[in-house]
């Protein structure tokens, strides 16, 4: 920060007042705004201990963060998850954030405190950020002020509080901007620290496609310097931002290369189609929610919470749930007075031009260009490039504040258009209540009264002659702060932690030396009486669906934040087996639990009786076999395919191996067992296993665990190879005698990450402590 905090501000040529210098009491202060305004928003959160429950914050960021906490205290850092699929790497998914500074303080928190604390920071983070850029670009406090508060607290930043992992990125991409704003400025070394710093915690964040938006920013930034100022060139630019970037990824090493060599195994890109991706292209009507904070009801009539851009079903829905930055919207004419015509192009085709990209399937030949444009695959979702509108209007939204400010004919001109459209927007509201009251009690009758009355009230402060302009400049921010507040503090429906966790459908909690039971709940439906799915009880069917990871249960089939090739084979062999079959097979995995919203027709299933929610059925599986074996029936085939391809019609009692030399020599020294060949688990956790064998002759160990290579094993102290067993399981031949096995998880290309992050951070600390003469301050 110290960086920003040497900057003296340029004020504008255009401007009638000067600004002051960025100074440390200053940015001290606008802290202290944005860090109460978080505050006071998660205030009812934080006295209730309650947390956000909507989309992919529930089943996804909330069950990796509880399981983080749990896997944290038996191994740091935790690196591998037992209660997805079969098993899954856990440091390595960039999603979980283990390697991200402020959900290590979260997580040292009480829980749902830490949860709350983590948006709150990222919400006051960006806003001081904005605030910080637009005081670098010369405008007033006000100015700053209104950005900040319309950036972080707008609809679409608070629409990221139920995807985190979008806030924590993003939360970071104006302070990038102001690391190269100083740069343009006056080129040193320690700018673009700065920038790669900002960079490493956007990546780090959990959202790596954020980049691609910090790069669009970041050339709207260069192409609207004045090249007649003595800016750097075109060429020393782009290698500026080259070594930005690239310093930024050495300096997140640690969690990019495990997550690159992740992502191999991966086909979450590959696997959504054009078709599911224009789904959640922006409406047409979406664009009003800009100015009206628009309130949604289902064809039932219901009012839901949860604002929308849509009509029809949640289902669907975006994730940017509202849009919404209100009256400050009606100042935005007035920036062009200040804007250069460069400027004015830039910011305004950026805007245009994403808007239009956000409507996705609505734009006649979007799909052709979806499939041939690299960007547009990146970003996948349409509704994403409403980013870029909601940067551009907040920025230009504080231009029109300090045009305002600094001339005084705008004030006039401005009061005039704020008591047209207040007049018109209750007129409207008028005439649809007398014609329609129904419609208007529905649709739009709440929201024109809204944005009708706070048009009034605004031009009846601006009528107030004798306050003056810099007053009215604060009490324009004042308004716009409670205005959002009010507008987005229902957005997403919540519920407190402590309820939240007494919902457990299966009451077993993981014990010292033994494996997590593990249940499959395809089979579960969402019950018929949940008419309305915005409300909790929807979250709650939800949990018993995909997320039994949030209470240590070891779930075959929940969804995980990328989702792997394995993920997805396993399901459809499941999906392939005899219906005859299907609860052996499951049983031959080790599933112990089937819970269902009806009562199913199958053999070896015996009905539980304490199902802890309503019109759940919980079954235990008679046939569970043990999460390890030993397995004397063997078969080599010449493919992994052709053992996956074989398991619907092959026995589950016997193993298929990928032919190798090592497995057909292993396979001809396989036995019949004998009665007193035994194997006993000794020891347990997330990341090592212990086992005690006694056999008379060689035989395979088989585990009911994802096979992957970051697993080892030592048998007697020796390496033993870890093979794949059944395709998805991890197998070991044990030789005669007495054995000691342990199998052992290092998270591929951790070390070399973490070797390559300490030395950037080394070289980084000496060179800036070698720069020699760099200005104390960058006013040019």
């Amino acid at each position: 920060m110290a960086l920003f905090l040497e900057v003296r501000v340029r004020p504008l040529p255009y401007l009638m007042n000067k600004s002051p210098p960025l100074r440390t009491r200053e940015f001290f202060a606008a802290t202290a705004f944005f860090l109460a305004l978080s505050i006071v928003f998660y205030l009812p959160l934080f006295i209730n201990s309650a947390v956000f429950i909507f989309r992919d914050l529930y089943p996804f960021f909330l069950a990796n963060q509880h399981a983080a906490r749990e896997l944290t205290a038996q191994g740091c850092p935790a690196q591998w998850d037992p209660f997805l699929v079969l098993g899954r790497p856990f440091a390595a998914d960039i999603q979980i954030g283990m390697f991200y500074p402020p959900l290590w303080i979260a997580r040292s928190l009480p829980e749902a405190i830490g949860i709350n604390f983590n948006l709150a920071l990222h919400h006051c983070v960006a806003g001081l950020g904005m605030y910080t850029l637009v005081r670098l670009r010369g405008l007033t406090i006000p100015a700053a002020l209104l950005s900040g508060a319309l950036f972080s607290w707008g609809g679409f930043l608070i629409s990221m509080d139920s995807m985190p992992t979008a806030l924590q990125s993003i939360s970071w991409i104006p302070w990038t901007l102001c690391a190269f704003t100083v740069w343009l400025r006056t080129p040193t070394l320690k700018s673009i620290v700065v920038g790669a710093c900002s960079t490493t915690l956007l990546i780090l964040g959990g959202m790596p496609e954020a980049v691609l938006y910090q790069l669009v920013l970041l050339s709207a930034v260069f192409l609207e310097a004045d090249s007649r100022a003595n800016f750097p060139g075109t060429l020393k630019s782009f290698g500026a931002l080259v070594l930005l970037h690239t310093v930024a990824c050495l300096l997140a090493a640690v969690q990019v290369i495990p997550f690159l060599l992740f992502i191999l195994s991966s086909s979450r890109a590959s696997g959504l189609s054009a078709a599911n991706i224009l789904d959640y292209s922006l409406q047409p009507s979406g664009i009003f929610s800009f100015f009206i904070p628009r309130r949604f009801y289902n064809e039932l009539g219901i009012f839901n919470e949860t604002a929308a851009l849509w009509e029809g079903s949640l289902s669907k829905a975006p994730w940017a749930l509202s849009l919404y930055l209100g009256v400050a919207l009606t100042l935005v004419p007035s920036a062009f007075r200040l804007l250069r015509a460069r400027q004015t192009v830039i910011w305004c085709t950026l805007f245009f031009c994403s808007l239009a990209l956000a409507l996705g399937s609505f734009i006649p030949g979007y799909e052709k260009l979806f499939e041939w444009m690299p960007f547009l695959k990146a970003l996948r979702y349409p509704e994403k490039f409403l980013f870029f509108s909601h940067f551009c209007l907040c920025l230009l939204s504080a231009y029109g504040l300090c045009a305002i400010e600094n001339c005084p004919e705008k004030v006039r001109r401005w009061y005039s258009v704020l008591c047209l459209l207040s007049a018109a927007g209750l007129i409207l509201a008028a005439t649809l209540y007398t014609k329609n009251p129904q419609f208007f009690l529905r649709v739009l009758g709440h929201d024109l009264l809204r944005a009708g009355g706070l048009l009034l009230l605004l031009s009846l402060l601006f009528a107030l002659t004798r306050v003056p302009v810099r007053s009215k400049a604060y009490l324009v921010v004042g308004l716009c702060m409670l205005d959002l507040l009010s507008a987005h503090r229902h957005l997403l429906p919540s519920l407190p932690l402590a309820e939240i966790l007494s919902t457990k459908t299966l009451p077993i909690v993981q014990k010292q030396n033994q494996f997590p039971p593990r249940v499959y709940s395809n089979f579960l439906t969402l019950p018929a009486e949940i008419q309305d799915d915005d409300q909790w009880q929807f979250q709650k069917a939800l949990l018993a669906l995909g997320s039994g990871s949030f209470y240590g249960i070891s779930n075959i089939n929940a969804p995980s934040g990328v989702t792997l090739q394995d993920e997805e084979l396993l399901q459809e062999a499941i999906h392939a087996i005899p219906k005859e079959k299907i609860i052996e097979y499951l049983g031959s995995l080790s599933v112990s639990v089937l819970p269902s919203s009806k009562a199913l027709p199958y053999q070896d299933l015996e009905l539980r009786k304490d199902s802890a929610l309503k019109d759940v059925f919980v079954y235990d599986l008679k046939t569970s076999q043990p999460r390890y074996k030993l397995v004397d029936k063997l078969h080599t085939l010449p493919s992994q395919d052709a053992v996956r391809a074989s398991l619907p019609t092959s026995s589950f009692g016997e193993a298929f191996l990928g032919s190798n030399p090592y497995t057909e020599d292993r396979v001809r020294e396989v036995t019949p067992l004998s009665p007193q060949d035994s194997v006993t688990l000794t020891d347990y956790s997330p990341q090592q296993l212990k086992f005690r064998a006694e056999l008379a002759a060689p035989a395979l160990l088989v585990l009911n665990e994802a096979y992957h290579r970051g697993w080892s094993a030592q048998i007697n102290g020796r390496d033993f190879p870890v093979l794949r067993a059944n395709y998805f399981l991890r197998a070991v031949f044990l030789p005669a005698g007495r054995s000691e096995i342990v199998f052992s998880y290092a998270t591929p290309g951790l070390l070399l990450g973490a070797f390559i992050s300490i030395v950037t951070i080394l070289g980084l600390a000496v060179a800036l402590s070698k720069q020699n003469g760099a200005p104390k301050t960058l006013e040019r």
